[in-house]
């Protein structure tokens, strides 16, 4: 009896906790959470320090895949164009352009082509011209030509050029305002041209100066002495109407030609002021 006493008072002594322990829970958990041990919290600090390094690294992957993916295509479009000369390098969707190439316009249309690529983010181009021994006698006489000869060049325009070595001038308006790019294209094109300034000027549109000019271009190419020419590509005689008042541009034969086709313009338009002649005669060319 003494004994189970003694035992009753030896339980009694130790906390009620030991007692409704779980025979599976283990020592770090208490009350169902399970307390972090060293080596978990060790684990988890190095799960955590690698993962700026680790989504870094994906994202360069996805920046180097997009960066072949425009390099691929944008070298293919360049080869369609037959500028397979250009060399192509992008990095960070900036595309960088380099290599040598026959005329200025190759080099722009390579550089149009990379800048409309939807992902490029910018264009950077260091394409050279290939060196040429022409002189600037050459020059002069191809643009002269390709002025001359350009089809969409019609009554209503006026172009000129200055050749000062390898770069061209342009000046003179144009009726129609595609036509001033169209024009630079083709200069552009010209092997040892190196630079172009277009100062073409695009003539405003009015429905009063549209009277004008059919007006006074019926009263020259209707006559007999200028009828077989206004269907030529470049027309002697270019007429330009800006605001009301009419000039004259262009070569005739003589002078009678010259007074001729002042007085017809005079005769037909509803200008403002007198018409500026500035004809030109063969002599005139000549001298």
């Amino acid at each position: 009896m003494q004994k189970r006493r003694r035992q009753n008072q030896h339980q009694n002594q130790h906390p009620s906790h030991h007692r409704n322990r779980h025979p599976n829970q283990h020592p770090n958990q208490h009350q169902g959470r399970l307390l972090p041990t060293p080596i978990a919290v060790l684990v988890l600090g190095l799960i955590l320090a690698g993962a700026p390094a680790a989504l870094a690294s994906d994202a360069d992957q996805a920046t180097s895949a997009v960066d072949t993916g425009i390099e691929n295509l944008l070298e293919h479009r360049l080869e369609r164009k037959g500028l397979d000369a250009v060399e192509v390098d992008v990095d960070d969707r900036q595309a960088r352009l380099s290599g040598t190439v026959e005329t200025l316009h190759q080099k722009k249309q390579a550089m149009r082509i990379a800048r409309k690529l939807e992902d490029v983010r910018s264009v950077v181009a260091t394409i050279d011209l290939e060196a040429t021994d022409r002189v600037e006698a050459d020059i002069v006489a191809e643009v002269s030509e390709s002025l001359g000869t350009y089809r969409f060049y019609d009554v209503f325009d006026w172009l000129e050029a200055r050749v000062d070595g390898d770069t061209v001038t342009l000046d003179g308006v144009v009726y129609q305002a595609w036509k001033k790019d169209a024009v630079a294209e083709r200069i552009e094109n010209i092997r040892g041209v190196r630079s172009v300034d277009n100062q073409i000027e695009i003539l405003a549109s009015s429905a009063f100066d549209d009277q004008i000019r059919y007006q006074v271009a019926r009263a020259i190419y209707g006559d007999l002495t200028f009828f077989d020419r206004g269907s030529w590509i470049n027309p002697p005689i270019h007429i330009i109407v800006e605001r009301g008042r009419v000039r004259l541009e262009g070569i005739v034969r003589n002078e009678a030609e010259r007074r001729l086709a002042r007085n017809l313009a005079s005769s037909a338009a509803l200008s403002f002021g007198q018409i500026e002649n500035n004809l030109l005669t063969s002599a005139d060319l000549e001298s």
